[in-house]
């Protein structure tokens, strides 16, 4: 790694005679795709092609209303909800919408917050899709 001033020098041509500046920006490569597996202590197995809805269907199988009781918001909309977001992604699932719009590790961090809070006992293994 490098210190902001010297990564800045490193990184930045400037052009002789001219107010133009040149970046190279590096380039990351985007992170493999990963998906969830949910494991429920009565053998029950979620594991769907996204994460997205394994995430909506693990807080299903919680029971929504008991979820919804929870009160718990993402993005400032609640996690569960009878309305549409014009914003976020969500998952619909029994009329209702999940809030499925943050990362994998996000989402994991979610189920296991919200089956300590419904006093579920599961595990949540993020693996590569």
């Amino acid at each position: 790694t490098c210190s902001l001033a010297t990564c800045y020098a490193s990184h930045t041509k400037f052009l002789t005679g001219s107010a133009e500046v040149a970046r190279s920006i590096a380039s990351t490569s985007k992170s493999a795709r990963t998906i969830l597996v949910v494991k429920f202590n009565d053998g029950t197995v979620i594991y769907e092609s996204k994460a997205a809805d394994t995430f909506a269907l693990t807080v299903k199988k919680f029971g929504l209303q008991r979820v919804i009781r929870l009160g718990l918001r993402i993005n400032n909309f609640p996690l569960v909800s009878l309305q549409r977001s014009d914003t976020y992604s969500q998952t619909a699932i029994d009329n209702y919408w999940v809030m499925t719009h943050s990362n994998t590790d996000s989402k994991r961090d979610q189920l296991l917050k919200i089956a300590a809070a419904l006093n579920e006992h599961i595990s949540v293994d993020i693996v590569p899709a």
